[in-house]
Parts: structure tokens; C-alpha cells; sequence
């Protein structure tokens, strides 16, 4: 299993590599269609599970361990929790400049002050319906790459 399969969407002018941690098929294919009308210079990579993104990123297979510049992480996970692999992706050395969004359905105010404490930079809730998500990946999503493209944090 290399990182090169787990590409869902790639642009043309890509300069930001994200992995998309999240196990609704629906909801990963919904934003990988989303990011060409967006216009984002990104390499989208997809794992279905908490245990699958631990193994991209800190033990592949390949020459190359998955290091992207942007983490979206679903906190609802299988195998491992969302916020289990925070704590794993905090606690990687090598993973320091990785910026950590949650991406999730909970809207519970303690579940998003325990995320930013344990050093998330930012926590989004899933939004409704297609509208809901073409608004994220146009609006936020593309805000918190540009954001990172003009600190430096990504080169472009």
C-alpha cells in the first residue's frame, strides 16, 4: 500500500498535499469533486480509518511516508479514534509543521476545547447537504490553505 494510492484528487497546479482521514465514503468523495471547481492547488490523499493514516504516516511501506502539509480529521473513526490520532500525529516529531483540522459532525463545545488543547489548529463541523460542503471547500478549507501558502508553512 503506497500514498500514491490513496490520491483522490490531484490539480494540476498542486503545491499542498492533504490527507483526508475519514470513513463516510460519501463524504470523501463529495469533497475530492469539489476541489477542482474550487480551484485548489492540491494532491488530495484519502484514508478510511484511524489505523490506515497512522500506517501512511508513520510506517509506509514505500520509500516515502506520507508527510502532508494539511491533516482533515474526522474525529468518528474505526480502528483508531479521531482524537487518538491527533495524540499520534502531535506526539510525531516529523509530523511538527503539519497543520491539524477537525472535521467533524460533533458540535459538542467540550469535545472541540479537548481538540484544540491537545493541538489541533483548527475545528470545523461537518456541514448539511452539498451547498453545505461546496460553501467549506470554497470558503474555510481554501482560506486555511492560502493562509498556510502566504506563512510559508507550504511552498508553492
Amino acid at each position: 500500500m503506497t500514498s500514491e494510492s490513496h490520491i483522490i484528487f490531484k490539480s494540476d497546479k498542486a503545491s499542498c498535499s492533504v490527507l483526508l482521514i475519514e470513513n463516510n465514503i460519501m463524504d470523501a468523495e463529495v469533497l475530492s469533486l469539489l476541489m477542482g471547481p474550487a480551484q485548489l492547488p492540491v494532491v488530495l490523499y484519502h484514508a478510511k480509518d484511524g489505523e490506515e493514516a497512522l500506517h501512511l504516516l508513520e510506517c509506509s511501506e514505500d520509500a516515502h511516508t506520507l508527510r502532508p502539509h494539511m491533516v482533515l480529521l474526522d474525529l468518528g473513526l474505526p480502528k483508531y479514534s479521531g482524537l487518538e490520532v491527533l495524540k499520534r500525529i502531535k506526539g510525531n516529531e516529523s509530523l511538527d509543521a503539519t497543520k491539524i483540522l477537525i472535521f467533524t459532525s460533533s458540535g459538542d463545545p467540550t469535545e472541540r476545547a479537548r481538540c484544540l488543547d491537545l493541538g489541533a489548529d483548527a475545528f470545523y463541523r461537518k456541514p448539511w447537504g452539498l451547498r453545505g460542503y461546496s460553501d467549506f471547500v470554497k470558503g474555510a478549507l481554501s482560506d486555511e490553505i492560502q493562509l498556510a501558502l502566504k506563512k510559508g508553512a507550504i511552498h508553492s
